[in-house]
């Protein structure tokens, strides 16, 4: 069994890294990624296999909560920036070929509020019946809503 003394002389690895360095690279990509959102770009910028920073969170839970707070600002900046992008195509009308589909996709799962689901919890005890009533088309019903000319 190496003694702590004995360990600490012997020359680091190759796949080690100094800790100061470590340290200062999950700083960068905190940043990166905080203000661009964009996970894979930050980890190519400081040339990260895209799966490091996860082994990071898993060996510290500080930077787990970092890593945590800066995926969430970075999707804040994402959807202020899908959001322009949609404002100026939708000013745009005809004249734009581009497609906002996948802008829309994204926005969507960034922000609940642009879904078009709704997340139903229902607690009860003993026996339950719920009954859904989904193929009355809304356009039919204000139809026979709206009085006769």
């Amino acid at each position: 069994m190496l003694t702590k003394t004995a360990r600490m002389d012997r020359p680091r690895q190759a796949n080690q890294t100094a800790p100061l360095i470590t340290t200062a690279r999950q700083n960068h990509f905190l940043e990166l990624l905080s203000t661009s959102g964009l996970w894979k770009q930050s980890c190519e910028q400081l040339q990260l296999n895209p799966a490091t920073p996860w082994l990071w969170g898993n060996k510290s839970e500080r930077f787990k909560k970092r890593l945590d707070e800066a995926r969430v600002a970075g999707e804040k900046v994402l959807l202020n920036e899908y959001e322009s992008q949609m404002h100026a195509r939708i000013l745009a009308g005809k004249d734009d070929p581009g497609s906002t589909n996948l802008t829309m996709f994204r926005v969507k799962r960034l922000d609940p509020a642009y879904r078009d689901n709704a997340v139903v919890n229902v607690n009860a005890v003993g026996p339950v019946a719920i009954q859904f009533n989904l193929n009355q088309s809304l356009p039919q019903a204000r139809d026979e809503a709206e009085p006769q000319a």
